[in-house]
């Protein structure tokens, strides 16, 4: 069983696999209680699903975008691009794919590519805002656990993209 111990100032905790483990340096630490224990655990528990929200977040917002027969890179810098783009007047402006390839888009192509992008971002963060919502209000760690982030990220692509068949 892991030993919990908190310094006396307790703004640090160490945990350590057996006593032989504990130096000198941790004479003066107090072991913390299995309240304390369950309590530390659920918060790194917590903040390793945090974590976990933010990963998927990024993946999400910043993935290559599909629109009609073309990849467009969709970085945070790709993605001002293209709605910046829209500040000039064009009825049609060349543009390059995720490939390298030469492609032209019209503006109201142009503004498609704004909404879905729009779109994912808003239900990007939609997402994330729930599930930190529901992570804070989780009282012990198999709750915790029943949280599938990746399932809830995954829902995104497949809401757009239904969104396209209408």
């Amino acid at each position: 069983m892991k030993i919990y111990l908190q310094n006396p100032e307790k703004t640090e905790i160490a945990v350590f696999d057996n006593e032989n483990q504990i130096g000198v340096n941790f004479s003066t630490w107090i072991k913390l209680t299995e309240e304390e224990i369950f309590q530390y655990e659920l918060e790194n528990a917590k903040q390793e699903k945090l974590d976990e929200i933010d990963k998927f977040k990024k993946a999400i917002l910043y993935a290559p975008l599909e629109y009609k027969n073309f990849i467009l890179l969709a970085t945070e810098k790709a993605q001002n691009n293209i709605v910046g783009t829209l500040v000039s007047s064009f009825d049609k402006k060349q543009w390059i794919d995720i490939g390298g390839n030469d492609i032209e888009l019209s503006r109201s192509e142009f503004e498609e590519i704004r909404d879905i992008i729009e779109k994912r971002s808003y239900l990007c963060y939609r997402t994330e805002a729930d599930l930190i919502k529901n992570i804070s209000t989780v009282k012990d760690i198999s709750e915790l656990n029943n949280i599938d982030i990746e399932a809830e990220f995954a829902k995104i692509d497949k809401i757009i993209t239904l969104g396209k068949n209408t």
